[in-house]
């Protein structure tokens, strides 16, 4: 039975199956993975192909892939100290919209690091003159134009970072108001800009902070989150696992890295005795002294 013979009615449940999943889909750039896409292919729990079938399927599936799922993009420096550089790329956010051009219409709900949004480090910037990296002003307008029916965006600020200082309340708020003029102001499809700000331990004070800012923020879309840091974890190079502690990470890449040398070896064993079979049967081949 093809899929198309059933109503649309059986349809829809399969694709929602087969593409939505119940966690974020993250992507993201580092040492090992530079362009999106890779950790894209090789999400768990998404099965795309059928959005290959043909035409009239991937039509229909297609929304549910981008507007019901959660897409977190995490820019980690492929290199140290680059957070700041001012020539550095721009957030993988902008090269995941330009990739699935007007598919970026469909999206819903996005994630995204803050912490290359300034020009300069929040410590070192004069008083009231935060300037927004070109590399996000880009982005906004990225946003404004390929995003037109976005409903939540979550920034990630991270405590060490500097970007997001609780006890710099005006610095805060200068620094969401650049965002909010810069894009989330015109989006009117937009019901919640919220800044998870991830810190080591939550303690009064923070949270006596977060209740200051929550009455100076730009409009009544925005809310800030506090939220204790997760135990840090290491992935395996495969991206398939994740690990506890650095040493059982190296040890699995190690292991993997052997294996994959030997699956390599293994094949080229193999298509060198094929094609020496190969040539023992064949009469024009049979006194080849290199295979003897």
């Amino acid at each position: 039975m093809h899929l198309l013979s059933l109503p649309t009615e059986l349809r829809l449940p399969i694709y929602a199956e087969l593409l939505v999943l119940d966690r974020p889909i993250t992507l993201g750039t580092g040492q090992y993975y530079p362009d999106p896409r890779y950790l894209w292919t090789r999400t768990k729990g998404l099965d795309t192909g059928i959005l290959r079938v043909n035409k009239q399927i991937n039509r229909e599936a297609m929304p549910f892939l981008y507007s019901n799922n959660r897409f977190a993009f995490r820019d980690m420096p492929t290199m140290e100290n680059n957070d700041y550089d001012s020539e550095a790329e721009a957030p993988c956010i902008a090269a995941f919209l330009r990739q699935i051009k007007a598919n970026a219409s469909l999206l819903r709900h996005i994630r995204m690091d803050m912490k290359s949004c300034l020009a300069v480090p929040i410590w070192t910037a004069p008083e009231g003159e935060l300037v927004l990296a070109q590399q996000w002003i880009e982005l906004l307008g990225l946003l404004k134009a390929a995003c037109p029916h976005l409903s939540t965006v979550e920034m990630l600020s991270e405590a060490l970072n500097g970007i997001f200082m609780l006890d710099e309340p005006d610095m805060v708020v200068s620094l969401l108001q650049l965002l909010h003029e810069g894009a989330f102001k015109d989006m009117t499809s937009l019901e919640k800009v919220v800044v998870v700000h991830e810190m080591p331990h939550l303690c009064e004070e923070a949270l006596a902070d977060r209740e200051t800012l929550m009455g100076m923020l730009p409009s009544s879309v925005w809310d800030i989150q506090l939220t204790k840091v997760p135990a840090e974890t290491w992935v395996s190079q495969d991206g398939r696992i994740e690990f506890e502690t650095e040493e059982e990470c190296r040890a699995y890449d190690d292991a993997w890295w052997r294996s994959e040398m030997e699956r390599e070896e293994r094949r080229e064993e193999e298509e060198w005795l094929e094609e020496y079979y190969h040539r023992r049967a064949d009469p024009c081949w049979k006194n080849d002294s290199d295979y003897d």
